[in-house]
């Protein structure tokens, strides 16, 4: 109870999937960060409706492959939400297995990123400045 507690309301979306990937259930967290409803995703297979231009889908294809041999993957992915906005998520993918190991369902657990990533882009462009700006200086002490 707890547990389905946490789950249900966390910031993070949740999406309990199938072993072939199509969701089951999404979390309130879920409909925070994409802004669609459980009812908008059950039965879908998450890549279908939320990835655009800007998704790597050469992550895509490795999240499958570590699942389907039942192995935890997490990635950094860029995702479209229902009303077209852009945003990353930092997810992990973890398969549930049964006493053979064969996968029985997949949990993920994404984590709204975009402001993070917003950050690390701003400091890579200071760091080229300085660094113009430090060659300028240096250029114009051997003149």
């Amino acid at each position: 109870k707890t547990l389905s507690l946490v789950a249900s309301e966390t910031v993070n979306g949740v999406l309990i999937h199938d072993p072939d990937g199509k969701i089951i259930w999404a979390n309130k967290g879920f409909t925070k960060i994409t802004g669609y409803a459980n009812e908008e995703v059950v039965g879908k297979e998450p890549w279908s409706i939320l990835s655009g231009e800007e998704t790597n889908q050469k992550l895509v294809e490795l999240t499958y492959v570590s699942l389907s041999k039942g192995k935890t993957f997490s990635s950094d992915n860029r995702l479209v939400t229902k009303y077209g906005e852009v945003v990353w998520i930092h997810t992990t993918f973890t398969p549930v297995t049964d006493d053979e190991g064969k996968v029985t369902k997949i949990v993920s657990i994404g984590t709204d990123i975009t402001k993070q990533k917003e950050f690390e882009g701003l400091q890579r462009e200071m760091v080229a400045r300085l660094e113009k700006a430090n060659m300028e200086l240096k250029k114009k002490a051997k003149d």
